[in-house]
């Protein structure tokens, strides 16, 4: 669920930047909904920490505290913007060289293509 959850918001960015409105919102939807179900399971014990380690990517690990499930979604969900677009604004994380529009667009359609996005969540 962790990292369903990462790739579903990962991908909803990715097709958001390309201008892929409902795509970017079935991702998310789908993203946020495996959030609450790992949240829930996290909460009741079911996730082990051997499954923590080996499955749960980080950026979610470090995310877990808030005052609610809704807070802390929108925490990764931030999390995970941050970094897919990291990828999609510079090349090779040179934050002094902004990609153009056209580029970025192109680097988040193949980011998206790459991840396979499409088949996330269906």
């Amino acid at each position: 669920m962790g990292r369903e959850l990462w790739s579903a918001f990962s991908c909803s960015t990715w097709a958001s930047h390309f201008g892929d409105q409902k795509e970017a919102e079935r991702l998310f939807l789908f993203g946020y909904e495996q959030g609450k179900k790992f949240l829930g399971s996290a909460r009741a014990g079911k996730i082990t920490d051997e499954d923590f380690r080996q499955e749960v990517p980080i950026g979610i690990s470090m995310s877990l505290a808030g005052p609610n499930d809704d807070f802390i979604l929108g925490v990764i969900s931030t999390n995970v913007q941050d970094e897919a677009l990291e990828e999609v604004f510079y090349t090779n994380y040179d934050r002094s060289k902004l990609n153009s529009d056209d580029l970025q667009k192109s680097i988040a359609e193949n980011k998206y293509r790459d991840g396979n996005c499409q088949l996330i969540g269906k």
